[in-house]
């Protein structure tokens, strides 16, 4: 009844640490933090799925990555001020978004390549909607385990077992997806 490469001392205590890759808390961030026994919740969903191919792989969590991401803007952000900026923009490009246009705004060669169709978004709208999209998929999630956590507290207060027992299987699958970034499968069968 052990987890795999734990062994059990006196009174029942652990006294090897688990060795098991699965377990939460054994992702590290191969960024400037460092820091260790993270869970996948820290990282993208990219990130994880790329440990689930290959366990060796480096990983960078979200809040490195969104630093490199601060650090590149403010780099050409600088780079522009100082004049040293490769192709400006063509002022014809309006952003899609915000209505402005260069110089007073600055745009990214794929958002450049985008003006044809008038689909451009200068760089401001860009890293907003990328913040809006984590805090949207974030809240998403934890609307869902809420969702869960009430449904659980029904089912108790209903007094049916299994119920109870549903609600609280729901509610594990959507921790453990935070801790683990792996899904639950969903079930279905006997367990054979």
């Amino acid at each position: 009844p052990h987890p795999p490469g734990a062994a059990s001392g006196p009174g029942g205590a652990m006294s090897n640490p688990v060795r098991d890759p699965r377990w939460a808390g054994s992702f590290e961030c191969a960024g400037p933090c460092g820091r260790k026994r993270l869970i996948a919740g820290d990282f993208s969903a990219k990130m994880v799925q790329r440990r689930q191919k290959d366990p060796a792989a480096p990983l960078t969590c979200k809040a490195c990555v969104e630093a490199r991401a601060e650090e590149e803007r403010a780099t050409a952000a600088a780079k522009r001020a100082a004049g040293g900026a490769s192709a400006a923009a063509p002022p014809d490009i309006k952003c899609s978004k915000c209505g402005k246009a260069p110089p007073e705004v600055t745009f990214s060669r794929t958002q450049q390549q985008k003006a044809a169709a008038g689909k451009a978004r200068c760089g401001a709208c860009v890293a907003k909607a990328e913040g809006d999209e984590r805090a949207g998929s974030d809240a998403k999630f934890e609307q869902r385990l809420a969702e869960a956590r009430a449904a659980r507290e029904a089912a108790e207060r209903s007094g049916d077992s299994a119920l109870v027992l549903k609600a609280s299987a729901v509610e594990a699958a959507l921790e453990g997806e935070r801790v683990t970034g792996v899904k639950a499968s969903g079930g279905g069968g006997r367990g054979r």
